[in-house]
């Protein structure tokens, strides 16, 4: 069912061939209107030679900005000494990234864009908030953009034929320079994701053992300790992808981890495990369905459900400061009444609905599928 799902995508997206560069290289490169799929396969390096081959023009879009955004609040000195320290926690637990972000810069390279290894790790790492991790004064905004993303899947007695059906929205991406990576690895799972052009992976993912994984940020804590260096989405979600076989070990794997900021890790598999992991760089819980109600169905947004994820340092709730999570609570409730009301009729076509027509929940389905209405 994965693997249906790869081609249903490739059949609506521009495809770039094996090493050969079809992005123009004169101008400026305007952002596409259906996301390219970049192929991969071989080593760690081969792949990220290929990446860089590939989506050169792209990804040069992505450093642009990347670098633009870093300068704002950070000085040069600033900048390397937070990658040094993202660095640190890649080689600790993703330590297959450094050789493909290498093979990526030469890749990139070899189709004459001025581009790193430097250039690629800050495409892959976010730069913590100053006064939660010891930065030098002057520097005090976190530079991390307010993501909206909405997940959530169903399988079982929820969907019409009980396979599984996974949603994942990135509703306020960082660049307009978007790409999807379909790999096959010399080591470990295939798998497919979106991303950032320069990215390793960004959320959606799935693998060739169906496994699929959604990913949210866990809204704008009050907390300084949610904050630190650490591990990147876009280190540990492909990483998860390539090398976790279900849902169960995905979750493990991220519990162990230390991560910079707050997330919500979403995973379910073709067996129907499935958790969110509910996770900031000093204290995590575990979602599973039931919890808040779901049968056969799950969701995450962007903001934590888990009481011991909402109290401060004081023994205080977050949610008495400012609104927490305030801007994702609709998106929990259409997502759960969506999921609930129509709880066994749920199949591609409702999930195209539900990405159409969000914010109130739909009548019936009408004689001629979810399609009739639209």
């Amino acid at each position: 069912p994965v693997w249906l799902c790869l081609f249903l995508l490739m059949s609506f997206v521009v495809l770039f061939l094996e090493g050969e560069n079809l992005i123009p290289t004169g101008g400026d490169v305007l952002p596409p209107s259906i996301l390219p799929v970049v192929i991969l396969s071989g080593s760690d390096f081969e792949m990220g030679f290929q990446y860089g081959e590939q989506a050169g023009a792209y990804i040069e879009k992505t450093k642009e900005e990347k670098w633009t955004s870093a300068f704002k609040d950070f000085t040069w000195e600033e900048v390397i000494r937070a990658l040094k320290a993202n660095q640190y926690y890649i080689k600790k637990y993703t330590p297959e990234w450094i050789e493909m972000m290498e093979g990526m810069a030469e890749g990139a390279a070899s189709k004459g864009y001025k581009i790193s290894y430097t250039d690629i790790l800050l495409m892959n790492c976010t730069l913590p908030k100053p006064e939660t991790s010891h930065f030098p004064e002057g520097a005090e905004k976190d530079t991390l953009p307010l993501k909206k993303c909405s997940v959530c899947s169903a399988w079982g007695s929820a969907t019409k034929d009980g396979r599984l059906i996974g949603v994942d929205t990135l509703d306020s991406p960082d660049v307009p320079y978007g790409v999807v990576i379909v790999a096959f690895p010399e080591k470990g799972n295939a798998y497919m994701c979106a991303a950032d052009a320069g990215e390793l992976g960004d959320h959606f993912l799935m693998n060739n053992k169906g496994l699929f994984l959604g990913n949210s940020g866990g809204g704008n804590s009050p907390r300084d300790i949610d904050y630190d260096y650490g591990l990147c989405w876009s280190c540990s979600l492909p990483y998860l992808a390539r090398f976790a076989g279900g849902a169960e070990e995905s979750k493990d794997m991220v519990m162990k981890w230390h991560i910079n900021l707050p997330e919500n890790f979403h995973f379910v598999d073709t067996e129907g495990n499935a958790y969110v992991v509910e996770k900031t760089s000093a204290v995590q819980s575990v979602r599973r369905p039931g919890d808040f109600g779901e049968k056969d169905f799950l969701f995450s947004t962007n903001n934590y459900l888990n009481e011991e994820m909402k109290v401060t340092k004081e023994g205080e709730f977050i949610k008495k400061h400012g609104g927490y999570g305030a801007y994702a609570a609709p998106r929990n409730m259409m997502i759960w009444d969506m999921l609930h009301n129509y709880h066994g009729h749920i199949d591609v076509e409702f999930a195209k609905m539900i990405l159409r027509s969000p914010g109130s929940s739909p009548p019936e389905p009408p004689q001629g599928g979810w399609d009739a209405m639209f």
